[in-house]
């Protein structure tokens, strides 16, 4: 069977296999059935990028406090998203090349995943745990091994199978998990009023529905299971999840400008 075939429900519209970097590339200029895969992430590094440069302008020079420290919570997040789409792109666009080329770049898609969600968590809780820096660097730390033991599970070719889609699924949502140890403790530490500024609670609240959200859609491969073939070219499962993810990274944006505020803010701050 076709390495392109890992969803039973997409039937048509496939690029053929073509051995060749230049093929991978022309298909950019015709419609089949990753296109709007690649260019959803495509659009998602050039909105990233111009983000990022807004606010290392605006944000940095708002307060006298912002530091260092500023810069690696805003810089992780924005290098872990942009990092994750330039992956998943690349995957997108060179997956018909051949066999090989698709699953080594699948298993970079994968750590690409990995990656946004260690950047989320370490910008979140740098914010949340502004001035208790030991738990910033526990809950950091603690997602960056539950990553990479992750990582190292997915290099087992098996695992990144079709047969077993939900169960990848089911990591990525269980990480995600993990992102709501800290959110739960600041939130019982200082109670919801106070952590929706402090760390932007609700706003990465939100931002981790979509990417659960986006997770779900594409392990029960929904809507293209109810009428196979009708959603080869828009609306499938994995169409579905590049938008969740964008509209996650989004929002957890807007959470983290809302915690810089918070944290920097004379009226607000707690620390210096």
């Amino acid at each position: 069977m076709n390495h392109q075939h890992c969803n039973e429900f997409l039937v048509s519209h496939y690029r053929p296999v073509s051995n060749s970097y230049h093929a991978c590339l022309s298909s950019l200029c015709y419609l089949h059935n990753q296109t709007v895969n690649i260019y959803s992430h495509l659009f998602g590094i050039v909105l990233f990028v111009f983000w990022a440069h807004k606010n290392h302008n605006d944000l940095l020079t708002r307060y006298s406090t912002s530091d260092h420290g500023d810069m690696l919570a805003f810089g992780v997040f924005f290098t872990g998203v942009i990092t994750c789409f330039v992956l998943s792109t690349t995957f997108h666009i060179l997956s018909s090349h051949s066999q090989r080329v698709f699953h080594t770049w699948r298993l970079l898609d994968i750590y690409g995943i990995f990656i946004v969600m260690i950047a989320t968590v370490f910008s979140a809780t740098f914010y949340g745990f502004y001035c208790e820096r030991f738990w910033w660097k526990v809950y950091s730390i603690g997602m960056t091994v539950v990553a990479s033991l992750s990582a190292i599970l997915c290099t087992d070719a098996s695992f990144r199978s079709p047969k077993w889609k939900k169960l990848n699924a089911a990591l990525l949502i269980g990480m995600g998990g993990y992102g709501t140890i800290p959110m739960t403790h600041a939130a019982q530490k200082w109670g919801r009023e106070q952590v929706d500024g402090q760390m932007g609670w609700k706003f990465f609240v939100i931002g981790a529905l979509c990417y659960v959200t986006g997770a779900f859609v594409y392990a029960m491969k929904i809507p293209e299971r109810w009428r196979p073939g009708m959603f080869d070219l828009l609306g499938a499962s994995h169409q579905i999840m590049h938008v969740c993810v964008i509209l996650g990274a989004a929002v957890h944006l807007k959470g983290l400008i809302r915690a810089f505020d918070y944290n920097h803010d004379p009226a607000t701050r707690r620390c210096m």
